[in-house]
Formats: structure tokens, sequence, C-alpha cells
């Protein structure tokens, strides 16, 4: 496989594409809300057991107080490693835990026939034909609020003085499903449609963004008519009716 690059198309995450299978795989390691939550509170224990560590350290190195003046300058030497250590641990550990230690990996596997993709949300992975009863069905990624992660922000209680903008930059990304229904006539030229969505996974609305742009990329190119697909994405589309 190569790596698809392409005016338009984000470097991030990588589309890796087969043109002899006509395949394609998205595969990225992510956080989530959750992933920035474990990161903050093993952030914040990881302070306070920094600190407690130089405060015994330090008052090992006294031994005794034999004025308040001594239990001054300890109470202050350990108030400002602290702040220090605060403010450096929560500017560079939580990003690189929420990052690498407890991000999340989703992939998506894309053909002609299925599209295949496995995240936290499931135990197994999950398949999602682009055909059905001889008919061609219509995959589309989009964003949804995650309603789950809405409840727990009514619920939020700020005297819990923790970093929260991680919670409101979260999004559920969805694979959305359209197929018509032959059973269901709507008049008799058309037939009902039947539309259905099946969340992916957790993800912030900055990555998101990108991930929806290189699924569709790959959708396209595993399409089973990538001529008619090209023909149709030639005509354009109607910002303004979007």
């Amino acid at each position: 496989m190569i790596q698809i690059t392409a005016p338009g198309l984000p470097p991030y995450p990588p589309l890796m594409f087969d043109s002899e299978r006509r395949q394609a795989v998205v595969s990225v390691k992510h956080p989530t809300w959750q992933s920035h939550g474990w990161a903050i509170y093993t952030t914040h224990l990881m302070v306070w057991l920094t600190t407690a560590l130089f405060a015994y350290q330090l008052f090992g190195l006294v031994q005794a107080f034999d004025s308040v003046l001594q239990f001054i300058l300890w109470l202050f030497l350990t108030l400002f490693f602290y702040s220090g250590t605060h403010y450096s641990f929560h500017r560079s550990l939580r990003y690189f835990l929420a990052h690498r230690i407890f991000a999340t990996k989703t992939s998506l596997w894309f053909s002609a026939e299925a599209v295949t993709f496995k995240s936290r949300l499931y135990a197994k992975s999950v398949v999602v034909w682009r055909s059905w009863m001889a008919l061609p069905v219509m995959l589309k990624f989009i964003l949804q609020p995650d309603l789950d992660l809405q409840q727990i922000v009514r619920n939020y209680r700020t005297n819990l003085k923790v970093p929260s903008e991680h919670l409101f930059e979260s999004a559920m990304l969805e694979i959305v499903i359209t197929s018509i229904d032959r059973q269901r006539n709507i008049d008799q030229n058309t037939q009902g449609m039947i539309l259905r969505s099946i969340p992916v996974t957790e993800i912030s609305s900055r990555l998101a963004t990108k991930f929806t742009m290189v699924c569709a990329a790959a959708l396209m190119l595993t399409a089973a008519n990538p001529e008619m697909v090209a023909k149709k994405s030639e005509q354009g589309i109607d910002l303004d009716k979007i």
C-alpha cells in the first residue's frame, strides 16, 4: 500500500491505498474525552506524589525546625516546588498521557464490497456492506454531538476545578447508511429510503473534520464504479443547499 496525497486531502490521518486490490486503510491513534480525563487525574496524582517526595527529602535535610523561620522557609519551598511542578506537568505530561498512554486506536478498512471498522465502542469489528439485495448502499461519514458526553456536561460541577476544554471539543463520528426500500413505494417513480447511522468512535472535532475528509476519499477510491463516482463528483455541489 502507498499513502495517497492530493491537494485538499489532509496528510493526517494517512490514507493508505492498494491500487491492485482497490482497498484502502485509515488508522489513527487519537485521544477521547475519557483519555483526557484519565490524563488529568493521573497528572494530579503525579504532581502530589512528586511534591510529597520533595517535601520529605527537604524535611530530612532540615531534620528539625529550630525556629519558626525554618518552618516557613520549608513551607515556602514546598509550595514553590508544587506550583512549578503543577505548571510543567500540566503543560507537557498531561498532553503526553492523553495522546500516547490513554489514547485509543480507530481503524477502518475500505473495499468495494464493505467498510469494516474497529474502535473502542465495540468488542469486535463492525462490517457495513456497500450493497444489499443487489442494490447499492450509500455511505457517508458525519459528525454528531456526543449524547453521553452532553449528559456529563450538564451534570458537570465547576467546583472540581479541572480543565474541561476537551469536553466541549469532543464529537461522535458516525457512518450514515442509505439504501432503497423496495417494499415501501412513495409514488410510482420513487421508492422509499432507509436511513441508519452507526457510531464509529468518539473523537475531537478538530481531528474529526480531517478524519471525515480522508474517509470520504477512501470511499471514492474503493467504489465499485469509480468512473460513475468521479463523473458525479465533477458536477459539483451547491454549498448554499447544504
